[in-house]
């Protein structure tokens, strides 16, 4: 007959032809290592997309600040061009005009209704002391 020995006895003469005689305990500390693996290659790889797409978005920019600085670099150039131009066709010409004013004559005055009557005043006093 076969001597039956208790659980805890076998633990220490685990034979390599007997999966059954693994405890549950190691069976389930097994599991929990791999769902951990499992785990820290999910972290890992979120970790890698996060990077992945922060680069994408770092170099999108710089990619942007380069188009940018370059338009600039091409207007300031056009803009060089242009007043180069403008100074080559415009001369400066200076000549002296001998002007004689001998009254003022000043056009378009308009006086309101008010401004009127006290130029009729004025004329009519002026007129008055004149006589």
């Amino acid at each position: 007959m076969r001597q039956v020995r208790p659980r805890w006895a076998l633990a220490g003469e685990l034979s390599h032809a007997d999966p059954q005689a693994m405890s549950i305990a190691a069976k389930l500390i097994i599991v929990l290592a791999a769902a951990l693996a499992c785990f820290a290659a999910g972290v890992k790889w979120q970790i890698g997309i996060v990077a992945a797409r922060d680069l994408k978005a770092v170099q999108d920019n710089a990619r942007v600040q380069i188009l940018r600085a370059d338009k600039a670099d091409q207007a300031a150039d056009r803009y060089e061009k242009t007043k180069t131009k403008i100074e080559t066709r415009y001369v400066e010409v200076e000549k002296e005009v001998q002007k004689i004013v001998d009254r003022p004559v000043y056009r378009n005055v308009c006086l309101d209704e008010d401004g009127m009557a006290a130029l009729k005043q004025a004329i009519d006093e002026a007129g008055a002391l004149e006589k």
